[in-house]
């Protein structure tokens, strides 16, 4: 397994999360929760292979760790603002424009919207904080392999063939890549989330700005 597979897993990553339709009121209390089960699983250790692979695996446990912590952060986010999400369940029908002349009539609400989009700016910079790590990261172990590479390719030789004299089914090398392939799913996912609720926040700041922009002309 080359380092690149990294550079390359860590790019779709990326590429993934810029495509996510999902809702951001459809049944997100039980992906968040399912998320949560997930990240408990995988956000612990992983299995030592060759040096190439551990080098990635200990990357992407990095990332998968400070992912799920900024899905906790959102998870509690939305928990303490129940009143804004039954809100917006309540008038999902209706178009963003229509939504927001509704907000805007109710001072209580918009108040409590706005609260609620400060306390998530906090985490959409995080979360932005998070891709740049992700590409800082495959860059990082990218230049490690090139310094090293006749080294870690003894080494890996060496631990392949161990792996290899195990009396095994999955041996350490096919373990650590479905470890790794579990993770960035995680990521991107727990990524995914925070995504489309920036989505609806910037919609719904665009629709309001629009109805203003109709009401000064």
């Amino acid at each position: 397994m080359k380092i690149k597979t990294l550079s390359i897993a860590l790019g779709s990553l990326l590429l993934s999360a810029c495509t996510s339709t999902v809702g951001v009121w459809d049944d997100r209390d039980e992906i968040l929760n399912e998320l949560a089960n997930r990240c408990a699983e995988h956000s612990e250790t992983y299995t030592s292979a060759t040096p190439t692979i551990d080098t990635g695996s200990r990357a992407v446990l990095t990332i998968v760790q400070r992912q799920c912590a900024v899905k906790s952060q959102y998870r509690n986010i939305r928990a303490n603002h129940k009143d804004v999400e039954q809100f917006f369940a309540m008038h999902n029908d209706l178009s963003n424009e229509e939504v927001a002349e509704r907000l805007a009539s109710n001072p209580e609400m918009q108040a409590k919207f706005n609260q609620y989009t400060a306390a998530q700016d906090k985490i959409f910079s995080e979360n932005l904080e998070l891709a740049i790590q992700l590409g800082v990261q495959a860059a990082e172990v990218g230049l490690l392999y090139a310094e090293n590479a006749q080294q870690i390719a003894i080494l890996e030789a060496a631990a392949i063939l161990n792996n290899a004299i195990e009396d095994s089914e999955e041996n350490n090398t096919a373990i650590a890549a479905k470890e790794m392939k579990e993770r960035v799913d995680l990521i991107a996912e727990s990524n995914n989330l925070i995504l489309a609720e920036k989505r609806f926040i910037d919609d719904m700041k665009a629709a309001d700005a629009a109805i203003k922009e109709r009401m000064d002309g």
